[in-house]
């Protein structure tokens, strides 16, 4: 009978001990690497940690894959990192945890830009310096050469949270949100130029809006000389700006023609004698410009992609522009048919 009460006892007391136990990595210490992949890569055109190297987006050199690879750590590790971050990973069912020291964001000119809010909701444009991501890589030993297996983010099939307060992540929203964002944006660096380490983890959830299979932090590490600053953008309301054609007749110094407002739709008549290119920005420069990627599927006047510009052939056509919010979209009507 003392023995049955003891086991009782002993029972009991187990079942509230695993009950105690916290969600997450029962083994803080051990190293969660993804053994299914080569590696896991940072991507981007930023400066990788010997200062002086740029990274790069897909296709990159086999030095650059080298360069960029993450290192796989534990739970521990990203603790001594960031105590809020790790403390975070630890609540979370993490399957693969990742880490890259000494990413520069902010020093070098990347030639582009990227617009991204801040925790108020301001706008805000950054270098494309200070924008990246992740992507696991498998290696083809015979051919000696890399390949992206899944980008991360990448809205078809991840969705990604920022676990700390240093960089701007879209909705998760397949269409555009009020401010013109979607799930396909990049992530931006948003606590300035600096070295940072970047932390990548998998959780082993399903993906859906309230449960991210993905989370980030970038933890600045050293301030950098000659970082770039951000430029300050009003957000943007349609009817405060004009709009203009620019690129007919390879004119691409100054808008070819305006749009003029009726009804809700900008538009003018177009004619062209063979094959040419457009685009549509607002105030005669570049901070807003619409080209290929917002042409609507029910235009009657066919156009092309001619490098993210609007191709189109001969003929007489209107281009309308409309917005829904902040969100353009560009019709191409034929007017000969």
């Amino acid at each position: 009978m003392k023995n049955k009460i003891l086991t009782c006892i002993f029972s009991v007391g187990l079942m509230l001990g695993l009950a105690a136990c916290p969600k997450g990595n029962a083994n803080e210490s051990k190293v969660l690497e993804d053994t299914n992949n080569a590696a896991w890569v940072l991507h981007g055109n930023f400066l990788l940690a010997d200062g002086e190297t740029t990274n790069g987006w897909n296709g990159k050199d086999n030095a650059l894959y080298e360069a960029s690879k993450m290192t796989a750590i534990s739970i521990k590790e990203a603790k001594q990192i960031n105590k809020e971050v790790g403390e975070k990973l630890a609540s979370k069912k993490v399957k693969y945890l990742y880490k890259y020291e000494g990413a520069i964001f902010g020093k070098n000119d990347a030639g582009f830009s990227k617009k991204f809010l801040d925790e108020e909701r301001n706008m805000f444009q950054a270098n494309g310096s200070y924008v990246f991501k992740a992507a696991t890589v498998s290696y083809d030993a015979e051919e000696e050469v890399y390949a992206e297996q899944q980008w991360i983010p990448d809205p078809r099939v991840s969705h990604a949270e920022s676990l700390d307060g240093n960089m701007f992540f879209p909705r998760w929203t397949e269409t555009f949100d009020e401010d013109g964002f979607s799930w396909a944006d990049d992530n931006v660096v948003r606590s300035g130029a600096g070295v940072y380490t970047v932390i990548v983890a998998q959780y082993d959830v399903a993906v859906s809006e309230t449960q991210p299979n993905f989370g980030f932090a970038v933890v600045k590490t050293a301030d950098v000389e000659g970082g770039l600053e951000y430029t300050p953008l009003q957000k943007f309301v349609p009817a405060d700006h004009t709009y203009g054609i620019i690129g007919l007749g390879g004119e691409w110094g100054s808008d070819n023609m305006p749009l003029t407002l009726a009804d809700g739709v900008y538009s003018a008549e177009v004619t062209t004698s063979g094959q040419d290119n457009f685009k549509v920005r607002a105030d005669g420069d570049w901070d807003y410009s619409w080209g290929f990627a917002s042409v609507s599927s029910d235009s009657t006047f066919p156009f092309t992609n001619a490098e993210g510009n609007i191709g189109v052939g001969a003929g007489h056509f209107r281009v309308e522009l409309r917005f829904s919010g902040v969100n353009a979209s560009i019709k191409l009507v034929d007017l000969a048919a």
